[in-house]
């Protein structure tokens, strides 16, 4: 049979950190397909759109001769705070490494790896993600942008930017003859429901309104924005499509996006789509209409801003720390 990843099998991919790519290795907690919460996962399915990991952060740090009698390794994990993480099947790397624990606390146990698998894991995740975003290495360094795939000339769009993205999408919404209404599309990278998923959370506080719960939510693209802000039609932000909770489904479904609210209800609550309790969530106001309109028409400006300079603390990597010397 096909090898596979279960709950609690150990990871590696490709850490964006202050500015430049880190090997990470992770211990998987949770295995997403078609957004749906698995056990296992083979790896011939780890290429799939459907598929992701969520993944607890591991440090590595210096094996001492203790933690491996053999010395065949130079390095081992350890706990380190709490950081997860959600990635895309296909930009995780399986690792088989050797497993150990300390004779005082048996129970307790890590992995052994050494410097030369280390690096040519790296080599060829770093080779992965330069194919995927088709941009050779030096351009990494201010890699915030992506190219919408729905637009002929394919503009591109500022991530850091999310409300422009949003927007940029529901242009595409409206007037592009490309897109199915009845396929629900996601406001963040116009993918068919239900590879997206978003769920909805109270934020912190006695009066705070809600917002993404992160942990559970899942989209190709990693963009903030803020809800709140998002939801209200402005002059400077006409578009007002966020996930919404569906007021008949039940309050663990999913989210659903504003404009793909009426299918929606025409799907699961067709009793309920043509009279006047529901019609606010979905409709849209002239301002806003006409607001998209002009977007559509000017998509293909390009939306790139100059980053600006900051004075941002730099990660010093100790010599004790860096498997340069290594060759593959």
């Amino acid at each position: 049979s096909s090898p596979s990843i279960v709950v609690h099998d150990p990871i590696t991919t490709i850490l964006w950190c202050d500015d430049l790519p880190w090997l990470c290795v992770g211990e998987v907690v949770g295995i997403r397909l078609d957004g749906k919460a698995v056990e296992e996962i083979t790896h011939n399915m780890l290429p799939e759109d459907a598929m992701s990991h969520v993944f607890q952060l591991q440090g590595l740090r210096p094996a001492t001769i203790e933690e491996d009698p053999s010395q065949s390794s130079d390095w081992r994990t350890c706990n380190i705070q709490d950081h997860t993480f959600t990635i895309p099947g296909r930009l995780a790397e399986p690792l088989n490494p050797t497993i150990a624990s300390m004779p005082a606390n048996p129970s307790k146990v890590f992995y052994l790896l050494d410097s030369a698998l280390l690096v040519s894991v790296a080599a060829g995740l770093l080779a992965c993600f330069l194919c995927e975003d088709e941009r050779d290495l030096k351009g990494l360094r201010g890699a915030n942008t992506f190219e919408c795939e729905f637009c002929e000339h394919s503009p591109a769009l500022d991530i850091s930017q999310s409300l422009r993205v949003i927007e940029h999408n529901a242009a595409h919404l409206l007037h592009d003859v490309k897109t199915k209404v009845s396929d629900q599309l996601c406001g963040l990278c116009l993918r068919p429901s239900p590879l997206c998923q978003f769920f909805l959370k109270k934020g912190k506080g006695a009066e705070a309104s809600l917002t993404i719960d992160k942990k559970r939510s899942n989209c190709k693209y990693t963009i903030k924005f803020y809800y709140h802000k998002a939801a209200t039609s402005t002059s400077s932000a006409p578009c007002s499509n966020i996930p919404l909770q569906c007021p008949r489904c039940p309050p663990t479904s999913p989210a659903i996006w504003k404009y793909n609210m009426k299918v929606h209800f025409k799907e699961k609550h067709a009793n309920h789509v043509n009279t006047s309790t529901y019609s606010d969530i979905w409709d849209l106001t002239n301002f806003e209409k006409q607001s998209i309109k002009q977007i559509w028409k000017a998509r293909y400006t390009t939306l790139v801003r100059r980053s600006k300079k900051t004075d941002s603390i730099t990660i010093v990597a100790s010599e004790s720390h860096k498997s340069n010397n290594y060759t593959v």
